[in-house]
């Protein structure tokens, strides 16, 4: 149903179904446990969703409120269309971040992508060469 990926302090939860659906809801919600932990940042990356119904999106705001009760945040990235104009249609977006890519998530949560490879460089004086 899922990946599970972690990256500092964020665990990545890549979604393998093309419906979150009634069908799936139930396995979402019985494995949710796993990452829903005290002070837990979660990044759902709905990539591969191409539908979501409403006890799919049911799931998501328990899983929502669930973090944000434990001290944690969730996060959702790289909606589908389709899968937008239903967050769209019901204002998700006002309770939830969701995020285009999955690089400007981990960077909200604080944690640089691994594939990042910019480096923050303090500026270096260069001394001029002694006259000869």
């Amino acid at each position: 149903m899922w990946q599970l990926e972690q990256l500092g302090n964020v665990t990545i939860v890549t979604f393998a179904v093309h419906q979150l659906n009634e069908v799936e809801v139930g396995e979402f919600q019985s494995r949710l446990a796993a990452v829903a932990r005290e002070g837990a940042n979660v990044i759902f990356d709905l990539s591969r969703v191409q539908f979501l119904d409403s006890s799919g999106l049911g799931a998501i705001v328990v899983a929502h409120h669930r973090l944000r009760n434990l001290g944690g945040k969730l996060l959702l990235c790289c909606p589908q269309p389709s899968v937008q104009s239903v967050f769209d249609l019901v204002c998700l977006g006002q309770q939830v971040d969701i995020h285009e890519h999955r690089d400007s998530a981990l960077r909200e949560l604080g944690t640089r992508p691994p594939w990042d490879t910019t480096r923050s460089v303090r500026p270096t004086r260069r001394r001029a060469a002694p006259n000869a």
